[in-house]
């Protein structure tokens, strides 16, 4: 409301005003804030929890939004996520609730974006590592194995122990002897020396807890002890391309601490031509001719020895040669093949109209005339019924044709 009003001092009474009434249209302006009933420093994991959204806006709002973390939010009552009104409500926290909470509104005006609101679940510490991790060690070494916690709040504490290879799973676990832990924040590092195969040897595990609780499920480390590799899998000698011959095996489930070697030799005087190392089992053997015939040896090394070897033999160009002869032969067999096919085929269809236009065709004698007829209906056999009034052979008859030539 706008208001003018007019004073005389030297007549109090006299007073004159005008008012006009103002319509300002503006965008929404919003705030966010945490349901009274709840404490923000203490919200936990399974908590339920609602925020609500005040908003003031000329012309009214016809859309409301939230968002987490810059996403979106969608109403569902399968995951928690309830929208009523200006209010949103969370079912069943998780730590994927965890973060930055905005609502926005839109009128005609625009959009008006409310301010951040912090939400922070507290949840029991999760294993960084989903997986088992294997560690091969050789007997008489230091091993370290690091163990990192996801956590809220973190400050946490960690407690190792082993289950030995010796000793039935369901005795429990024990702790390691002579092992020193460093902890860090979320991490916690654990050194120590396995000697007996038995005691020192199987899975540690490592347990982290905090004021919410112990790990459901603790970081496992599987600690075996360093044998004799296994050989390469899956390998394949590939053809040389512009002298280049390449020679690859699975680099899949590697061992650690592992190199892998590979001998080249030719086939008529088993001469080493090349050997090479390398860390994976993949190799690129240059100045190789197509002529050449080569044999590959491929093995695995590592403190403890070497394994046995994968053998590939490639006699190049009689390889090449042999296939492009088998397949130039297949390919002469196959179209001679076809050909006597598509012969007998029109051969049998010649056959059949042949024979259909012989049947179509009829001779019939009259009148010392011949008549060729065309509609198999009226087609008379050239038969002379034997009828004994009309046909009387003399014994001079037998022998002689029944008609000659000249009959025609």
């Amino acid at each position: 409301m706008l208001t003018c009003r007019a004073i005389n001092p030297n007549v109090p009474v006299a007073v004159i005003e005008d008012s006009l009434k103002l319509h300002v249209t503006y965008k929404p302006i919003t705030i966010l804030t945490l349901g009274q009933s709840f404490d923000i420093s203490n919200i936990k994991e399974g908590d339920d929890i609602f925020l609500d959204c005040f908003v003031r806006a000329n012309p009214p709002f016809h859309r409301l939004q939230w968002s987490l973390n810059g996403s979106t939010l969608n109403h569902s009552v399968q995951h928690g996520v309830i929208m009523s009104n200006q209010s949103l409500v969370l079912r069943n926290l998780t730590k994927l609730y965890t973060g930055s909470y905005v609502c926005s509104a839109l009128n005609n005006e625009g959009e008006g974006v409310s301010n951040e609101f912090e939400i922070r679940v507290q949840y029991i510490p999760l294993c960084s590592v989903t997986n088992t991790v294997t560690v091969t060690v050789a007997g008489g070494d230091l091993v370290n194995l690091t163990c990192t916690a996801e956590a809220f709040p973190d400050q946490l504490s960690f407690n190792w122990s082993l289950s030995p290879l010796g000793q039935d799973s369901r005795s429990g676990r024990t702790s390691i002897p002579g092992a020193t832990v460093v902890v860090d924040g979320r991490t916690s590092i654990l050194t120590y020396r396995p000697i007996d195969v038995l005691s020192d040897y199987g899975i540690v595990f490592c347990l982290a807890s905090n004021k919410m609780g112990n790990m459901k499920r603790p970081c496992a480390f599987n600690v075996t002890k360093e044998g004799i590799p296994n050989s390469p899998s899956g390998c394949l000698l590939l053809n040389p391309a512009n002298k280049i011959l390449k020679v690859i095996c699975s680099d899949k489930n590697l061992p650690p601490n592992t190199t892998f070697y590979l001998e080249l030799y030719e086939i008529e005087t088993m001469k080493l031509i090349y050997n090479k190392t390398n860390t994976v089992p993949h190799f690129i053997v240059p100045g190789i001719t197509p002529e050449t015939k080569v044999s590959a040896a491929i093995f695995s090394v590592n403190r403890q020895g070497k394994s046995e070897p994968v053998t590939l033999e490639s006699i190049i160009e009689r390889a090449v040669g042999s296939r492009r002869g088998r397949l130039n032969s297949y390919l002469y067999k196959s179209e001679t093949l076809i050909v006597l096919i598509v012969c007998g085929i029109v051969g049998f269809l010649l056959a059949i109209v042949v024979l259909l236009l012989v049947k179509k065709t009829c001779f019939s004698e009259s009148e010392n005339e011949l008549h060729i007829s065309t509609n198999p209906g009226k087609c008379k056999p050239n038969v002379l019924p034997l009828n004994s009034s009309q046909i009387h052979l003399s014994q001079q008859d037998i022998g002689k044709p029944a008609y000659s030539p000249s009959q025609f």
